[in-house]
Formats: structure tokens, sequence, C-alpha cells
């Protein structure tokens, strides 16, 4: 029998195979479950709507909801009325609608009762899991109306959310090596042939059902926070940090006369690069400068900017439509700058 560290890695590793296998029976249980409404789809749309397969992959969504409220002259789709595009638009959206809700009223207090983050709003995809598996999921019945258990009896609300905070205190250490592996099998590549990207931004969780419309689509909503991803771009860029830049500028410098040194020396032969230094190659050497010149360089902020973050959060506001009375005529202050930044971070 192993004793000490040894045991203690192997009955973490069987703990995490155990979690893994169950999620992934679970993941498996919600396909086959899902296999017979998507082929009623499938149906609907080829038989009812006469669409293929290829037509339906390219077809965009307006065409397919005008074809859908058209085939109620030949069917009955609802007994009360006939539907619009506006019912089937907040029939899909009917729990999203009610998150975007939620989020925009403040309802909800994301924020942690930690010293340090005390008023600052989070939301991880963590918690969003957890808002669908002890809210959106339990609010509706079998015809899309609010249960009213639900509404009536808060134990039922209160039990669920004490269960799923001990499911989350149990499951922590293997959600965050999960999420740990998850970010690097999906940034791995990029972050390799592009490491300037290290510095780049998204949209937060928050940020897409912050800035989310009612009866907006995911693909609406993508398409739209694309559009304000350059000026975005450019309003934080008008806040640089000249320290992080001077030590960029700095690290920019020594790494890039090491990495031409080096170059200087495949020029001369090439063989040289397969001497050893300190265990290890040249080429490693090169490899390992080339990726640190490349991550400082993409920290080092352009002296020659105009200094005009109202213009530039205008561009923004005409993509995402989100611009709070406590922004207006304050877009150069610290605060609203630290507030769109939680909307608008970095990817790592």
């Amino acid at each position: 029998l192993q004793h000490g560290p040894g045991r203690f890695t192997s009955a973490l590793v069987v703990m995490y195979l155990m979690v893994f296998s169950l999620y992934w029976v679970w993941t498996v249980a919600r396909f086959f479950a899902e296999v017979a409404p998507l082929l009623a789809v499938h149906r609907f749309c080829r038989l009812k709507l006469g669409l293929a397969t290829r037509e339906l992959q390219t077809m965009a969504w307006a065409e397919l909801v005008r074809r859908v409220v058209q085939a109620q002259s030949s069917m009955r789709l609802c007994v009360v009325r006939e539907l619009t595009a506006l019912d089937i638009v907040a029939r899909v959206m009917r729990k999203e609608n009610y998150l975007v809700a939620m989020i925009n009223k403040d309802v909800l207090r994301l924020t942690a009762p930690v010293p340090g983050l005390r008023g600052r709003v989070m939301l991880t995809k963590t918690l969003e899991w957890n808002l669908y598996w002890c809210v959106l999921d339990c609010m509706f019945d079998e015809h899309f109306l609010v249960r009213r258990d639900f509404v009536r009896d808060a134990r039922l609300l209160r039990q669920r959310l004490r269960f799923m905070a001990v499911c989350n205190v149990l499951v922590s250490p293997f959600l965050v090596l999960f999420l740990l592996t998850y970010f690097f099998l999906r940034n791995a590549e990029t972050i390799y042939h592009h490491p300037s990207s290290v510095g780049a931004r998204h949209w937060s969780s928050l940020a897409q059902w912050k800035l989310r419309q009612l009866n907006e689509l995911p693909h609406t909503l993508s398409e739209r926070l694309s559009q304000a991803y350059p000026p975005a771009t450019k309003y934080v860029a008008q806040f640089p940090s000249p320290f992080l830049s001077m030590v960029a500028k700095f690290v920019a410098f020594v790494v890039g006369a090491f990495a031409a040194a080096i170059i200087g020396l495949a020029v001369v032969d090439e063989r040289l690069l397969e001497a050893h230094v300190n265990g290890r190659k040249l080429v490693w050497y090169a490899a390992i400068f080339g990726t640190v010149l490349a991550v400082s360089r993409a920290l080092i902020t352009e002296d020659h900017k105009v200094f005009c973050p109202e213009a530039a959060m205008q561009e923004v506001v005409k993509c995402t439509h989100y611009f709070p009375k406590r922004w207006r005529n304050r877009c150069h202050h610290k605060e609203v700058q630290s507030e769109f930044q939680r909307l608008f971070q970095y990817k790592a």
C-alpha cells in the first residue's frame, strides 16, 4: 500500500476520473434525450416547410421564421391564434429573456463577499450554469409557463441553491483543473502561433448578458459584439499604463538583443544553433525569446494617440446600445474605465 503524498495523489486521480466519468455519462444521456426533438424539428422543416438539409444549413434565420409564419395558411400551429415572428422568437428566448431582465434590473446579487471584491459584479461561466440549473430550468413547466410553486415557495429555491453550493464546493478542485485544461487546449495553438494575442481582450460573460437585448438571438448578439470590438479596443487604448509600457519596452529591448545575437550566430554558422547553453540548445532559447518579444511588443502603447475617450465611447455605444447615465460626460474617469474593462476583459 502507498502512504503519504503518493497515496493522496492516487486517490485524487481516482476521484477525478470518477467525476469525469459521471460527467461523460450525463453528457451522453443528454445527447440521446435531445435526439428525438431534433429529429422532430428536422421532419417539420423537411415535410411542412419543404426545406432540404443542405438548404437549411445556409438559410438565414429571418427567412426561416418567415416560412414558418407563411406555413400557417395551410396548417395550424397555435390553437388560439396565428403566430407572428415575435411570438416565435419570444418562445425560443423564453428563458434567456428572464435572465437578461434579471441581470439588467440587478435582481441577482452577483457580488462576491470577499474583501477587495465587494461591490464588483462577477458572472463566471460556472455561476451561469448554476443559475440555469437552480432557477431557469425549474422555473417553467412543459408549456413554458412560470410554475406557481416556483413563485410561491421560496423554500424550494433556497434548498436548490444550498444543494448546488455544496456541490460546487465538492467539485471545485476538479472544476478548476478542468477549466485550466480546457483553456490550455483551446488557446495553446493560438498563443503558440500568435503570442501577441495574450494581450487581446474579449467580451466577458457578464457583458454578453448585460449588453443583450430582449428576444435577441445568440448569432445576432455575436454579430453586434463583433462590430463593437474595434471601437471597444480603441476606447481601452485611451488609458495606457505608462509603467507597464516602460517595462514592456525594457523587456523587448533586452530580449530582442539576445534574439538578434542568436540570429547573428545562425547567419555565421547554422550549426551553432545546436550548441548547448545550460543544458538547452540555442534553438530553444530562440523560440522562448521570440515568444517573449512578441508578447512584450503587444503590451507597448503608442505615444502619438489622441486622447478622446468620449468620442471613442460613442462609437462603442453605436454597436452595444449600452450607455448608463452614470457614464455620460464621464468617459474619461477612472471609474467608467474600470467598469467598462470588467465587461471587456483580457482573454488570458
